[in-house]
């Protein structure tokens, strides 16, 4: 219940439901609080009778199919997707729904700093582990594909597509933990990224090669000293000669 906001909080108390909600993802599955909550503010559409408060898959989907079809006579704005993730026991799938629900039967907007996402995965919860401990491919699957799905699923194509889905989010997430610590997974540069590099070095080697073939380099004369005492000074006689004999 920490999840929700906390003006929701405080209207859902208001509502004197049957349940106290505890955890929305659970207690908003069967759609029979929502058909409680809708009954406050339309006790004339909403027959609580008519809805069943169980847990098997058939009382919740008939309790839903009756929920959308208020929902569409009345033309409230509840998204699909956001349905069928609150069947399915999806992350946050429950919270965005209650959320809906709130500003169309009030009139009040919810503030959030970040906005919620409607893709109900675990791509956030996976982010925060470390790197060792995050999900396969095949976990990645379980993870996001619930059993309810499978059971209720309207075609094969339709499972391929969900799962395919889960699949391409999963690569991607890996390729972004790849380029975020390539040390770790042992990754070679390409070999075009190689030869193009190879190339820019041998150029940058042509060009001082032939800068230094027309300005060549200065050379400091040898025999020549500060002046000093010592025997290698251009004051004492021996360094004084060799100095001579250099600049003649």
């Amino acid at each position: 219940m920490n999840a929700l906001p906390r003006e929701i909080l405080k209207w859902l108390q208001s509502l004197d439901l049957s349940t106290s909600v505890k955890n929305p993802k659970w207690d908003f599955s069967n759609g029979y609080l929502v058909a409680e909550i809708l009954s406050w503010y339309h006790p004339t559409d909403i027959k609580i009778h008519c809805y069943n408060n169980g847990t098997s898959i058939q009382s919740k989907i008939l309790n839903w199919n009756l929920l959308e079809t208020f929902f569409k006579n009345k033309n409230y704005a509840i998204d699909k997707d956001v349905i069928d993730g609150t069947i399915h026991c999806k992350n946050v799938a429950a919270e965005v729904l209650v959320e809906q629900l709130y500003t169309t039967l009030t009139n009040r907007p919810t503030y959030r700093l970040t906005p919620r996402s409607h893709t109900f995965n675990d791509l956030d919860y996976q982010s925060k582990l470390p790197l060792h401990a995050r999900a396969t491919t095949s976990t990645a699957i379980k993870n996001n594909l619930a059993n309810t799905e499978l059971e209720t699923g309207p075609d094969m194509n339709h499972l391929m597509y969900k799962t395919q889905r889960i699949i391409t989010l999963h690569r991607t997430h890996r390729h972004n933990q790849r380029l975020q610590d390539p040390g770790r997974f042992g990754i070679k540069p390409a070999l075009g990224f190689v030869k193009k590099r190879e190339a820019a070095l041998a150029k940058i080697k042509d060009k001082t090669e032939s800068h230094s073939a027309i300005f060549p380099r200065y050379t400091k004369p040898t025999g020549f000293r500060k002046q000093g005492s010592g025997k290698h000074s251009v004051c004492g006689g021996k360094g004084k000669a060799k100095a001579e004999e250099i600049y003649l």
